[in-house]
């Protein structure tokens, strides 16, 4: 099931574009009746579509609202997304798209752990 639910996810991305369905898609993921399952996938996907969308913010509120989220699983796949914006977007645009966000949503994010990858 819900790996029909990723390949709708393509195929209406296709149709409209990223920037639609992850707007749709963040919230959905935020309504408190979404499953820890049906938010984990869906921030899996968001990450694995960063590289084409063009709006970081919509993203980034994704993902700091998972880092909020009780779930350990939810916070790890809200991370797991902030590295892939950081990684195909970078820093700076990471940055504008927290700069609209609550300041304690935004204190939640600073608190936490990135991946980042050092350079040899």
């Amino acid at each position: 099931m819900r790996d029909a639910c990723v390949k709708s996810l393509d195929a209406w991305a296709g149709a409209v574009g990223v920037d639609k369905v992850a707007a749709h898609l963040t919230t959905a993921l935020a309504q408190p009746k979404a499953s820890e399952a049906a938010k984990v996938a869906g921030l899996g996907w968001l990450a694995e579509e960063a590289v084409r969308a063009a709006d970081v913010v919509v993203l980034v509120k994704a993902a700091a609202a998972a880092c909020a989220d009780k779930s350990s699983k939810v916070k790890v796949a809200g991370t797991a997304l902030f590295e892939a914006l950081i990684q195909h977007r970078g820093s700076p645009d990471v940055h504008v798209g927290l700069k609209p966000l609550s300041s304690a949503l935004r204190k939640t994010v600073r608190h936490r752990p990135m991946n980042r990858q050092r350079e040899v």
